[in-house]
């Protein structure tokens, strides 16, 4: 009997042991990770200092850097600098296109908002046109079958939001 509770003891301290090892990996590997994500996101600053080389850094440049020599900055990826895009108060150089060049951008961000609107209003037609059951929430948050009124009502704001978005179809509606 002396001997298989010994047995006993052996195997229970072996699996405290493997226990033990397996928190120190998870403990090990947690860490690594949280480093590895401070790194990758601890920021990226790139600059060119004054013999022209380039300067990677988790800080940022000092002051004497001009800001045309910052190359690279952390956080989101942005279009254009913030500084670089022209105030309202200055007046555009001579012979460049004024209005025409600027509002472009903006159209085509237009048109593709109006395309999505369309996309929608139509999809939302369809629905409210297949005859299924359709629910909406009412002002606390419960589920409200729709009726023949609210359709109805629904499918008005739906027209009127092609309408608005959509292009007009060739041929008669």
């Amino acid at each position: 009997m002396r001997g298989f509770s010994s047995l006993l003891w052996a195997s229970g301290r072996a699996a405290l042991r493997r226990q033990r090892a397996c928190w120190l990996l998870l403990g090990a590997c947690c860490w690594l990770g949280a480093g590895s994500l401070a790194l990758a996101d601890g920021g990226r600053w790139q600059w060119q200092d004054s013999q022209g080389r380039k300067v990677f850094s988790d800080l940022p440049p000092p002051a004497s850097v001009p800001e045309q020599r910052i190359l690279q900055r952390p956080g989101p990826e942005l279009p254009a600098a913030a500084s670089s895009l022209p105030s309202p108060v200055d007046k555009p150089p001579a012979g460049a296109k004024s209005q025409d060049a600027a509002q472009e951008p903006l159209y085509r961000r237009n048109a593709a908002e109006l395309r999505e609107n369309c996309r929608r209003a139509r999809a939302t037609l369809a629905t409210l046109a297949s005859g299924l059951r359709l629910y909406r929430l009412d002002e606390k948050g419960a589920q409200v079958l729709m009726d023949d009124a609210m359709r109805t009502q629904e499918s008005l704001r739906a027209q009127q939001a092609e309408r608005d978005n959509c292009e007009p179809k060739a041929g008669p509606r």
